[in-house]
Formats: structure tokens, C-alpha cells, sequence
């Protein structure tokens, strides 16, 4: 299993700097920096596991205290990101049956999860080529929290194997953004049947509702569209978590500079961060979304349109996608 910054990585790699730093006569006063594994191709060239004021020693100190990392990084076979305060999303690649399994293990006993699917122009017949699936945190502290990203694209019916319990369960619930899709992909290609979900963009409309600010008819012939997972970011989260999430990602969505991104293997940082940061995204949307405090009326409105948005794609005659079926696809409809 591929992983960034887990506890018991991040602690051999503090001790072995800070031994190396006390053998050279140098001084480690806070965490370093450094994001190694597959965020490149190769060592870094320049020193930048440190912070400006963490070390006071000559700049050899530096450079072995590097060459500690990066052979450990190496016999380890991981990426390994020594966690501070504005690190990036956490994940770990789930590409392997022991992987799995060790997922499996993480997720017994889990009654919530955030769940999202990437593939090639996903639909029934557009493939699922990546599971992104995180325990739903507390009280929103993503930060802690590492996102498995499940290759099913390597890992075919092992993994869907091993998901099939988990999202058919009525009781774990899975908390989605836009489940319509992702329903329909799943049910037509694997037979598996969405149960217990959450939708957050079916959420963002009841809290506008609550306000009093929803509009379905925009005047002028205008029709209301639905709002993407970016837009509801910047609407419903601080900035200070929007940038946390965007840090580390591509500037575009894979996707948008090539339509068979997500089928392309070995699978690139871009991709991985984007899967991994949608994944933090919903868990701080929801957390940001369920602190507003709507009516019970409310909470039950959106369970039923949760519930009827995982049908609504896959119980169709025809097959819904983006290029083919906008009007279906974009324009919203009130959950009320």
C-alpha cells in the first residue's frame, strides 16, 4: 500500500534526522519539510527539508540529514510526506490484495465514509477506474485522516469484491457529492446498488433553502443548473481550506487535458492528489454544511433526494451522460 505521511513512517524518519543532526553537530528544532517518493522522478537537488530557522548547523548537517530521508524513503518504497500544517491531502494507493485487506481492516467498525468514483467519461458503460474512500472525520479534521485510493482499473473484481458490502450496507453511510453518476456506473458495470448516501449537492440546495435564497426559475427563461463541487467549496468553505485542498493538485482536472486520464497507468501525482483532495473535500463540506443547522423537515428533504438521485441515472430506459444528456445532467430541480 502506497501511503503519505502515516504516524509510524513519519517517526522512524524524525529519529533517523534527528540522529543524523546530533552525530554532525547540528540541531533539529522542528519538523522538516520534504515530499519525496513518487512527487518526483528522482533526489531532490536542493535542500528543502528544512525550515529556514530549524537548523542551525553547517549546510552538510542539511544534505546528510537528506540523504537520511531519502534512504529510508527508498527502502521503505513509499511516498512519505513529514506532515506540518499546510500539508497536502493525505492518501494511500490501494493497488494490491494486501492492500485491501489492510483497507478492509481500517474501514471495520466505520458507520460513515465519503466516497467518490473517477473513470473514463464515467457512466453505465464509461468505466470506474478509481475509488476514492475516506472515514468521515470528526468534527471535520480531515487533516489527519488518510484517503484510500482504490485502483479498480488494476485490481477489477478484488476490489469490487471487497466494496460490494460496504456500499450496498444500510448502515454505513456514504457521503457523496453528486451521486447520480457514480450510482449508475456502479449498478450497470458491477451490479452494485448505492444504499444510505448523503448527497451534498442535494445538501448545498437545502441550506439555501433554509436561507430563503433558492430561485428554480431565474426569470427571463433562464433555468437553474446544479452547482459542481468546486463552486459549492467556495461557497460553503473557508479559504483557508480550499487552499488546503488545492494544494498539490493539478491546476485542471486530469480529465480536462485528457479525456483517458483516468485509464492511464502507472497513476500520475496529478491524479492521485486531485482523487485524494475530492475525497477531504466532502468530508469538510458535509462537517461545514450539517454545523448550519437546518430543520428536521430539511434533513428529511434531503434524504429522500438523496435517495431518489441514486435512481435517477440508473433507473433510465437510456444510458445519461454529460456530452449526450446536458439538460438531464446540469439543470436542478427542487428537493422540496
Amino acid at each position: 500500500m502506497e501511503g503519505s505521511n502515516t504516524g509510524g513512517e513519519n517517526a522512524r524518519l524524525l529519529s533517523t534526522i534527528h540522529g543524523v543532526c546530533e552525530q554532525e553537530g547540528g540541531a533539529l528544532d522542528t519538523p522538516p519539510v520534504c515530499v519525496l517518493g513518487d512527487q518526483g522522478s528522482g533526489k531532490p537537488e536542493q535542500c528543502e527539508a528544512m525550515s529556514e530557522d530549524a537548523i542551525d548547523a553547517s549546510p552538510s548537517t542539511a544534505t546528510v540529514a537528506v540523504d537520511a530521508v531519502w534512504e529510508l524513503a527508498q527502502d521503505l518504497d513509499k511516498v512519505l510526506v513529514v506532515e506540518e500544517d499546510n500539508a497536502v491531502p493525505r492518501y494511500e494507493l490501494v493497488d494490491s490484495a494486501e492492500a485491501v485487506a489492510d483497507m478492509m481492516s481500517a474501514l471495520v467498525g466505520v458507520n460513515q465514509i465519503t466516497f467518490d468514483l473517477e473513470g473514463v467519461d464515467l457512466s453505465r458503460s464509461g468505466p470506474i477506474t478509481v475509488a476514492s474512500i475516506k472515514p468521515l472525520s470528526r468534527q471535520g479534521d480531515s487533516k489527519r485522516q488518510v484517503a484510500f485510493l482504490v485502483d479498480i482499473k488494476v485490481l477489477q473484481a478484488e476490489a469490487i469484491d471487497a466494496l460490494r458490502g460496504l456500499l450496498e450496507s444500510e448502515k454505513v453511510e456514504k457521503v457523496m457529492f453528486d451521486c447520480r453518476t457514480d450510482s449508475d456506473a456502479l449498478f450497470h458495470q458491477h451490479g452494485i446498488t448505492l444504499r444510505n448516501v448523503i448527497d451534498l449537492q442535494a445538501y448545498d440546495q437545502a441550506l439555501d433553502h433554509h436561507r430563503g435564497t433558492y430561485r428554480l426559475n431565474l426569470g427571463y427563461g433562464r433555468k437553474r443548473f446544479v452547482s459542481g463541487m468546486e463552486k459549492t467549496c467556495e461557497k460553503r468553505l473557508p479559504e483557508t481550506e480550499i487552499r488546503w485542498i488545492k494544494n498539490g493538485q493539478p491546476s485542471l482536472p486530469p480529465h480536462k487535458t485528457d479525456m483517458r486520464m483516468w485509464a492511464k497507468r502507472p497513476m500520475t501525482q496529478d491524479m492521485k492528489m486531485y482523487a485524494a483532495g475530492d475525497a477531504h473535500a466532502i468530508d469538510l463540506l458535509y462537517w461545514s454544511m450539517v454545523g448550519v443547522g437546518i430543520s428536521a423537515h430539511l434533513v428529511t428533504k434531503v434524504r429522500e433526494a438523496s435517495e431518489k438521485r441514486t435512481r435517477i441515472f440508473r433507473d433510465q430506459s437510456y444510458e445519461v451522460t454529460y456530452h449526450s444528456n446536458r439538460q438531464l445532467v446540469m439543470v436542478d430541480s427542487s428537493i422540496l
